[in-house]
């Protein structure tokens, strides 16, 4: 009920990739992000008392749709054991099932994961079927060494699912919209400064000269 309003306003600020907490499995839902030039990560499994099969009916639905980027497993599960009582190991068992689950499904497109901060390399080993890695990270005005961490870990893709700062000033106890914009602005260029297209631009540059 809200896709027609929030996209346009999506459109206006530069966004063309949106990440979902929950299945989009409308095929009219996507159609106006495709209109707005928005792509859509469609996240299809975080609650691990689901079975896993539940993925099936929401991306046969969508899978042919143009704006699905790429499916997405879990939310910072590290953090939240997939929602259920599941143990650490079993949640790793079951993310990488679910990663290749999909694949079966919809062969065509990446699968991506979120996960709460720097993951160890173990980590990222066990879930081969896992194409890109989100990082939330909440760090302050930088993320320190984290780019080149990532790198010395692996190769695979990486991006910020989440980061920035609260509105609300614990200091002043009250609302600082203006500290929030700085950190999301600092942020945001230390992103695009170490970002893939950004080297490649400039690998791109070098050999033209």
């Amino acid at each position: 009920g809200f896709v027609e309003a929030d996209s346009e306003i999506m459109a206006a600020a530069g966004i063309n990739v949106v990440r979902t907490y929950a299945p989009i499995s409308d095929p009219t839902v996507l159609d106006v992000f495709w209109k707005k030039g928005i792509y859509v990560m469609n996240t299809v499994y975080t609650q691990g008392d689901e079975d896993i099969h539940s993925i099936e009916g929401p991306i046969v639905a969508v899978r042919h749709h143009p704006a699905v980027l790429m499916w997405c497993v879990g939310n910072e599960w590290n953090y939240n054991m997939l929602y259920s009582n599941l143990t650490f190991g079993d949640v790793l068992t079951r993310v990488n099932k679910v990663a290749a689950l999909i694949k079966q499904i919809d062969p065509s497109r990446p699968v991506a994961t979120v996960y709460g901060a720097m993951p160890p390399v173990d980590h990222i080993a066990a879930l081969g079927a896992i194409d890109v890695w989100g990082l939330t990270v909440y760090t302050g005005l930088t993320f320190g060494n984290i780019f080149k961490e990532w790198a010395s870990k692996t190769g695979k893709p990486m991006f910020l699912a989440e980061f920035g700062a609260d509105a609300f000033d614990a200091r002043k106890h009250a609302v600082n919209e203006e500290a929030q914009a700085k950190a999301t602005e600092l942020l945001t260029r230390e992103i695009a400064t170490n970002s893939v297209q950004r080297h490649r631009s400039e690998e791109h540059t070098s050999e033209l000269q």
